[in-house]
């Protein structure tokens, strides 16, 4: 199993990858359309031959394409130069071709309207082009000659952006500059939609998986998870807890009830126990409900030892202890013509919490559990630690 600061890096490795990635591939084919369009405008003008920006901008293109299939294919590149030093030099070229284009764009001499255009978005495309590469960056691992292209590459963008926004603000073309600024904090924008959007998706995958279907409370899955937040937060001295409660509730006699009545009854038993376990842990601080499977469930709770010494004095416990609690549910196979419930708990220590895993707190409530079964409709509750 990774480690958690293991798999953050490689999370953080990958984000950063693939943003590069997907950024200069997008680019590239947007440059790819934009050659095109302007060697249209070439022909447009008396002269049908490619000028020297055209052709550098075809020699640009076919150099980043090539070198993109060669890594993708021929594996033995990739041992020669590593993913984010690719992306550098493509992003490198993917800059450059950009210059070549609008010069090849305003050398056609049909440009102007569409130099304007571009104008109005180009500068801001390229902040968010060589981002990835520089500003997102946590630390900086480029050195030599990648270095060196580097920081060229944020000077050259930062040097010809403000140069162009500038020349659009000495024109009173506003609107040119407004549209550089929506695409600047574009990417801002998508950020906190991604991040809201993955905030509901979490808590929909969390329902999913941690909630029981039937009932609707948490299940076994949650209190794993819930018993390993208190092992590793090591909070519970921090807070005055002496342990941990573990209250096993199971149903009695319910094979005999789905016999009698049918499994969609049981259903709406298993599911009004739950609702009646969840009201328990509601009404009372720190308390949580979980179903664990079958006719199971749990009550847990941090606690300290004064509170789990005198816990009989809850009402509901007490009687539940005397062993006078019933639902109101008729089981009419029970001798006590009602649903009950039998329970064991117990006051897992702190010491023991942080070298014994879930299962094994379970089988010790589980032992008190089988105590309460001689004569059901019980609670027992150990009392080493009073």
């Amino acid at each position: 199993m990774f480690s958690t600061q293991g798999s953050d890096k490689i999370q953080e490795f990958v984000k950063q990858a693939a943003s590069m990635h997907v950024v200069n591939t997008v680019y590239f084919i947007g440059l790819v359309v934009l050659a095109l369009f302007s060697q249209y405008l070439q022909i447009q003008t008396v002269s049908v031959k490619m000028d020297v920006w055209m052709i550098a901008t075809a020699v640009l293109l076919s150099a980043s394409g090539l070198f993109k299939l060669a890594v993708s294919y021929f594996r033995g590149v990739e041992k020669l130069i590593k993913e984010e030093q690719l992306e550098l030099i493509l992003t490198f070229i993917n800059v450059a071709a950009t210059f070549t284009v609008m010069n090849a764009i305003q050398s056609s001499g049909v440009g102007g309207q569409t130099l304007l255009l571009l104008y109005t978005f180009l500068p801001t495309m390229l902040f968010i082009l060589i981002s990835p590469l520089t500003w997102n960056k946590r630390h900086r691992e480029f050195v030599g000659i990648y270095g060196f292209m580097e920081w060229a590459l944020l000077l050259i963008v930062v040097y010809w952006s403000l140069s162009t926004l500038y020349l659009l603000y000495v024109n009173e073309a506003y609107l040119g500059l407004v549209s550089n600024g929506v695409i600047l904090i574009g990417p801002y924008f998508l950020k906190f939609i991604r991040k809201r959007h993955m905030e509901k998706l979490m808590g929909k995958m969390y329902i999913e998986i941690y909630t029981d279907p039937l009932t609707g409370i948490k299940n076994r899955k949650a209190f794993y998870e819930y018993y390993d937040r208190v092992r590793e937060g090591n909070k519970m001295r921090e807070f005055g807890y002496s342990g941990l409660m573990v209250i096993f509730v199971d149903i009695d006699h319910f094979k005999a009830y789905n016999d009698h009545y049918g499994h969609e009854m049981g259903d709406d038993c298993l599911q009004d126990v739950s609702n009646f376990l969840q009201d328990v842990a509601d009404e009372r601080q720190g308390w949580e409900a979980f179903r664990y499977g079958g006719e199971e469930f749990l009550l847990v709770a941090p606690m300290n030892n004064d509170d789990w010494c005198t816990i009989q004095e809850d009402e509901l416990i007490d009687e539940w202890l005397k062993g006078e609690l019933t639902l109101p549910r008729e089981h009419k196979v029970s001798e006590f013509g009602q649903v009950t419930l039998s329970a064991g708990g117990c006051l897992v220590p702190t010491d023991d919490i942080y070298t014994m895993n879930a299962g094994m707190v379970t089988k010790l409530a589980d032992k008190k559990l089988y105590e309460a079964k001689e004569t059901r409709a019980k609670m027992v509750l150990d009392q080493v630690n009073c």
